[in-house]
């Protein structure tokens, strides 16, 4: 099976995890390219894991004096990159409920409007009527 843009460790790790339920780590591992494809393959276990992966490998080279505050960096703007393309519901579905919503609630208010000038017009003709009904009783007796 071919899946572009997919590294041969990555997948490796995949199908590791696949055969054993656990995480196997492997010098070129890209923990990034691993979490976009167990993404893509609806595997939430396994990102999970190499987020703990990646998390400990940060907090080990802290431990170790060293700095990590670029690669802190590099993980979160390619975590928000992904997240932008990837994000749901995507905004154009927000903009498009959002459109619905407003559009909904404006004919609601106007069928609101129309019913109760319809209830007035009932009200009126029920009165109008109730008078004139009322004087040819009177003139009946």
């Amino acid at each position: 099976v071919y899946f572009p843009n997919t590294y041969k460790s990555c997948m490796q790790a995949v199908l590791e995890y696949l055969y054993t339920g656990q995480f196997c780590s492997s010098p070129d591992l890209d923990a990034m390219e691993l979490i976009v494809l167990a993404n893509r393959l609806c595997l939430p276990h396994l990102v999970a894991l190499t987020e703990q992966y990646t998390v400990i490998g940060l907090i080990e080279a802290t431990h170790q004096g060293v700095d990590i505050d670029g690669d802190v960096l590099l993980f979160l703007e390619m975590a928000q990159d992904y997240f932008e393309k990837h994000r749901w519901p995507p905004v154009w579905f927000l903009k498009e409920d959002d459109h619905y919503q407003r559009a909904r609630k404006e004919r609601d208010k106007e069928d609101y409007l129309c019913q109760k000038r319809q209830l007035k017009r009932k009200w009126f003709f029920w009165n109008s009527s109730s008078p004139s009904t009322a004087s040819s009783s009177s003139t009946v007796v």
